[in-house]
């Protein structure tokens, strides 16, 4: 009986969105521009930092107002203190991966790039502009992983999308949004 149990264990969690394995790189968190550039041919040099983001983001991706001033904050401060965060980004039938959008992480790389614009202090007093000359000095010890997945068709990175954030951190609303966008296609 309990090797039945495991067996079926066994087989949802080697069917779960969870267990594909994608190209993975750890960044330093004050260079995720740079990165972002990297895996993108859609931006340029003369794409601003600020706009970054925004050129990135999926039609089918939610919204990126879902994180109100207080837990952009934290999370900022927490990255500061050495929380490392996972960004994934996707490529749809593409080897060079080099036209990547942001699939998971939209609210987080949005927070830091709010830090950098100025919008926030962290520890009440600290604004990035008094760092910035300090060029990577803030930065040393604070990582991110960048999460590359390439998959073979649009319909199968929406699915992908829709089973890491269903009933977990996205509203239904959102939801409906990637599954509107799936029937689209």
């Amino acid at each position: 009986m309990m090797e039945k149990v495991i067996e079926r264990l066994r087989n949802n969690t080697r069917k779960s969105a969870f267990n594909r394995q994608g190209y993975q790189v750890s960044l330093e968190v004050g260079n995720f521009h740079r990165m972002l550039r990297f895996y993108s041919e859609r931006l340029n040099e003369n794409t601003d930092d600020a706009d970054l983001i925004a050129c990135m983001v999926p039609e089918f991706q939610r919204d990126n107002d879902k994180w109100d001033l207080e837990r952009k904050v934290k999370f900022v401060e927490n990255i500061l203190c050495g929380f490392q965060s996972t960004i994934m980004l996707a490529t749809i039938d593409n080897e060079l991966m080099d036209d990547c959008f942001i699939l998971d992480g939209l609210q987080r790389l949005t927070a830091l790039q709010d830090w950098f614009d100025g919008k926030f202090p962290v520890y009440e007093d600290i604004w990035f502009k008094d760092l910035a000359h300090l060029r990577r000095a803030p930065f040393v010890d604070c990582r991110m992983v960048l999460v590359v997945h390439r998959f073979d068709t649009m319909q199968e990175c929406v699915n992908f999308y829709i089973d890491i954030n269903k009933g977990i951190s996205h509203s239904e609303e959102d939801i409906k949004r990637a599954t509107d966008y799936l029937e689209k296609l």
